[in-house]
């Protein structure tokens, strides 16, 4: 990955920007009291707050059991935990989480909570959007022009510097923001500009009539970013984020991510990369929390919802018991689950967010309709130790502590 960046400054007069999308608790969350039932919502893709260690994540960099990146339960959002991402300059990069989707979406809505701590200094790269066309190729591109089939990326990352450049023209550094640095897109599709040393890197556009955001340590900060494809071969593709609810920068226009209409977003990138190439920090450690993936605007967690709302809107939980269950008194030695839905997998998982046991559908003890049994059997046929353990099933969730 490289590290200069390439800002577009972009007059008003030059293209056509309309703040017309909304702002604020306008979106999705709005209906869901801190988040409480928002995975079943049907604009909803993904919802994963870490609340059931670190969930089901399709692919990961270093590992779901990576050391460096654990579900804490001190320091979070909303909820109970949040993940903690080190990255040591000595051993790492850090860890970044993807989640895929298939075969995709012309538009696609990310929100996330993000904590620097109060020692970072500056990252490489941040979270995306992106088309890979399998989770194979993700992380695929970087310095290569996307052939408008390949693949194509939004995303959004504090930078370092305030670079001062237009179009292809790389004049010089600007000023140095201070760590973490100032939201800025960078973004590659089809029609991009070519880097000066005739390399194609992340374009960052910036329209001048909007003021450059700082992020800020030790606080928790709500980021949104969106990402519509372009229709047909026109460049009428669009990328927005959001900090805090507030619409900080909206494209429209000038961009062409694909050429062909199949070709939809299919990936969510919490990437988290920190290089020496920006900082000699030797230790840089962030939170993140409440990450959901949508197809409509989502906006900052709702703090209170009228009462007729929250009571539409209850998150249905997975009923389990005995709870707290002892393996040798509980009857018949099995955990009881009620309140499952039909036709899906059981994902069990410990308390450090490692997949336990996953139950596919038809193969649990006394199944029926909306309940399951599990008999405290790890994928090893081993019974499990004695601690707490995560119960997701689509989009409910359950806890269980298990003794001996």
């Amino acid at each position: 990955m490289k590290t200069s960046l390439k800002v577009f400054l972009v007059l008003s007069v030059l293209i056509s920007i309309s703040y017309s999308l909304p702002e604020g608790n306008n979106g999705i969350a709005a209906k869901y009291l801190n988040d409480q039932g928002i995975a079943n919502d049907s604009q909803v893709i993904y919802a994963n707050g870490f609340e059931a260690g670190k969930g089901d994540w399709d692919v990961t960099s270093g590992g779901l059991t990576a050391a460096n990146c654990t579900v804490i339960t001190s320091d979070f959002n909303n909820g109970a935990s949040c993940l903690r991402n080190v990255a040591t300059l000595a051993t790492d990069t850090g860890v970044s989480l993807h989640k895929f989707f298939s075969p995709g979406y012309d538009e696609m809505y990310a929100r996330w909570y993000v904590k620097f701590d109060n020692n970072f200094d500056y990252l490489h790269h941040f979270t995306q959007m992106a088309h890979y066309g399998s989770m194979g190729n993700i992380g695929y591109g970087a310095g290569l022009k996307p052939n408008g089939t390949d693949y194509y990326i939004v995303a959004v990352e504090p930078h370092k510097w305030w670079n001062i450049t237009y179009g292809n023209m790389q004049t010089s550094w600007g000023s140095q923001n201070p760590a973490p640095g100032a939201w800025q897109f960078y973004n590659y599709f089809y029609n991009m500009f070519q880097d000066t040393d005739t390399h194609y890197y992340g374009n960052s556009m910036w329209d001048l009539n909007q003021t450059k955001v700082n992020a800020t340590k030790d606080k928790w900060i709500c980021v949104e970013l969106m990402g519509k494809a372009n229709t047909g071969n026109n460049t009428n593709a669009e990328s927005a984020f959001w900090i805090d609810g507030k619409l900080i920068q909206y494209w429209k226009g000038q961009m062409q991510f694909r050429t062909s209409d199949t070709v939809k977003f299919d990936t969510f990138w919490l990437l988290y990369y920190v290089t020496t190439s920006w900082t000699s920090n030797p230790v840089n450690t962030v939170y993140i929390d409440d990450v959901v993936v949508a197809k409509s605007y989502i906006g900052p967690i709702a703090t209170s919802v009228t009462a007729s709302t929250t009571a539409a809107v209850q998150e249905i939980r997975i009923k389990a018991f005995p709870n707290p269950c002892n393996i040798n008194k509980a009857y018949g030695r099995t955990l009881k689950m009620e309140q499952l839905p039909s036709d899906t997998s059981i994902k069990i998982f410990n308390a450090g967010g490692e997949l336990v046991r996953e139950i596919l559908p038809g193969t649990a003890l006394n199944s029926r309709a909306g309940y399951s049994e599990w008999d405290f059997l790890n994928a090893n046929n081993e019974m499990v130790p004695s601690g707490t353990y995560n119960i997701i099933c689509g989009n409910r969730r359950g806890k269980v502590s298990v003794v001996k």
